[in-house]
């Protein structure tokens, strides 16, 4: 069932990702925030988000580009994880974001 973001800014970027466009993984190597799973995406799931969302693939800024419109659609599978997180407005582009690890 779909359901609306309601998620705090780490969920979105981890600390530090952005500056270093590096993603956080925890210890299972899963990305653990919405601009981690992005950044592993493959070419050419990367490209077909861009094309649905209107974002030029070849930018800089394509990535954060690609949280601004996961936040505009507001679309998340569940709050269970891993959540998967809807990438353009019909819902066809999805990624999964998972929990850090645990002390």
């Amino acid at each position: 069932m779909a359901a609306s973001h309601s998620f705090s800014e780490e969920f979105y970027y981890a600390e530090g990702e952005s500056e270093s466009n590096t993603p956080t993984l925890n210890s299972m190597g899963q990305p653990v925030s919405l601009y981690g799973a992005i950044l592993l995406m493959t070419d050419e799931q990367f490209a077909e988000a861009c094309e649905a969302n209107e974002i030029n693939p070849d930018v800089s800024s394509a990535a954060a580009e690609l949280v601004e419109a996961a936040k505009k659609h507001d679309t998340v599978d569940g709050y269970t994880v891993p959540v998967s997180v809807y990438l353009d407005a019909d819902g066809y582009i999805s990624i999964d974001v998972y929990d850090t690890d645990r002390d």
